[in-house]
């Protein structure tokens, strides 16, 4: 099997975290959420999570300064594992971008492919805040209370613990959410385009299908 180097693209909704999860299983690569990754600093109570707080409650991105050294950081470390990797969430923008692609020459390493999950920006609505999350750190499963709904309401099917929904789920951030990807992270697209890694895939559809065009992209 062939190894990759890759990062998803796409707006909040689109189903990044999903595919994250069969595209690391498929080609054996450490996934690195950026969101996750910035959740467990915050409910640490770091100095990073609680500079990254005011701006997560307030639907807004995190300062470059601070997601950069967190990121890169774990790229050392899985070059230093001899493994691959998987940007889920990072670069949110073109200074992350470079900053990027300066560390993985520097580290004598490269990106293969950006996949962009492209999607009507009219849908997302519903399926950024229909998202329900395990409480259960150990367990962290996503359901949709329209498309993938827990069997009981309110608790998870493999768990039994509670659900919760993310702050920034919620009806009143996911318009400034949008409208932040629109400004900042939508322009990576040309970046990786100019650069012949972009690969652009349809997200209207299930995830399932999504999947496997994406697999056809990266044969």
């Amino acid at each position: 099997m062939k190894k990759y180097n890759l990062l998803l693209l796409g707006p909040p909704g689109a189903g990044k975290g999903t595919q994250a999860q069969v595209l690391a299983h498929k080609y054996n690569l450490i996934r690195l959420d950026t969101g996750s990754l910035i959740r467990a600093a915050i409910q640490s109570g770091t100095d990073l999570g609680l500079k990254a707080k005011e701006f997560v409650s307030a639907g807004k991105l995190i300062p470059d300064t601070l997601v950069i050294n967190l990121i890169l950081n774990e790229l050392k470390k899985i070059k230093e594992m001899d493994r691959n990797f998987l940007l889920d969430g990072f670069p949110r923008n073109l200074a992350q971008a470079e900053a990027l692609e300066q560390t993985l020459k520097a580290n004598d390493c490269k990106l293969d492919f950006a996949v962009e999950i492209k999607l009507d920006f009219d849908k997302l609505l519903d399926r950024i805040t229909g998202r329900r999350i395990c409480t259960n750190k150990a367990c962290n499963a996503v359901y949709h209370l329209q498309f993938s709904p827990p069997k009981q309401e309110n608790i998870c099917d493999l768990c039994g613990s509670f659900l919760y929904q993310r702050d920034d789920d919620k009806a009143e951030l996911v318009k400034t959410r949008l409208e932040t990807y629109q400004k900042e992270t939508l322009p990576l697209t040309e970046f990786y385009k100019n650069k012949s890694l972009l690969k652009e895939i349809n997200g209207n559809q299930t995830p399932e299908q999504v999947s496997e065009d994406i697999f056809k992209v990266l044969i």
